[in-house]
């Protein structure tokens, strides 16, 4: 699934729509203290380097912090391949987690044949970055149930989730948002809301926009562990 950016203005409007934005959360955000992490996998909030900066490569920015200083969104949209506010592929943001060194499985329901047979000319990269992921095994062509979701998260791996934003605001049509879960309760999740907020999402939401036609059901789960265990093997 592609994701385009989308203003803060949006998003605040989405955080009035469900009515369900942390105040605590936004407090810390606002004081942009890099140093702060959040949920159970003490996932760090990175600021933004560029003002709008898509979501993809935000998203990035935050699984990549967890383990070594983030790259600039710039340097990361150039690996997506994409300009500023273009279109980023969830297959894409695989493989550049996969060149940072994280384990990453990227789960979805894309017509994977369709989508290779695709030769327009804006298609053509996104149809090398996707044969590159299937060549390092790392796409699985099915959906993941949120049991499973809810499983890797709690084996302490982390979760990146491709929601209809148009869905959580009640409006017509489709825009895609990657989204980091920073908790997972029993009737909801927390997860980054760019740029100075996190968002509590009731499960029943959740599932209504990630299971949207066009999400495709995307979802990375991430695991760094090793690399930072090699990392500290290196430091002794």
């Amino acid at each position: 699934m592609k994701t385009i950016v989308r203003g803060a203005a949006y998003w605040q409007e989405a955080a009035r729509a469900i009515g369900l934005a942390s105040r605590e959360a936004v407090a810390g955000f606002v004081r942009g203290d890099e140093k702060r992490r959040y949920g159970p996998q003490q996932l760090p909030w990175v600021r933004s380097s560029v003002l709008r900066s898509d979501c993809v490569a935000q998203a990035l920015r935050i699984l990549i912090g967890n383990y070594a200083p983030p790259p600039s969104t710039r340097v990361l949209e150039s690996r997506l391949g994409v300009k500023r506010r273009e279109w980023a592929w969830s297959h894409s943001a695989a493989n550049v987690l996969s060149d940072f060194g994280l384990e990453v499985s990227y789960y979805t329901t894309l017509d994977t044949d369709r989508f290779l047979a695709d030769e327009a000319p804006g298609s053509r990269l996104a149809a090398q970055h996707l044969r590159q992921a299937m060549k390092r095994g790392v796409v699985h062509n099915r959906a993941l149930e949120f049991d499973e979701v809810r499983s890797f998260f709690q084996h302490g791996y982390h979760v990146a989730l491709v929601l209809d934003a148009n869905r959580l605001v009640g409006r017509e049509g489709y825009r895609g948002h990657m989204v980091v879960l920073y908790k997972i309760g029993s009737d909801a999740v927390v997860c980054n809301a760019r740029y100075k907020a996190t968002l509590r999402i009731p499960l029943r939401a959740l599932m209504a926009a990630w299971t949207a036609p066009g999400t495709d059901r995307d979802a990375l789960i991430v695991d760094g562990r090793g690399l930072r265990a090699a990392a500290a093997s290196h430091t002794k």
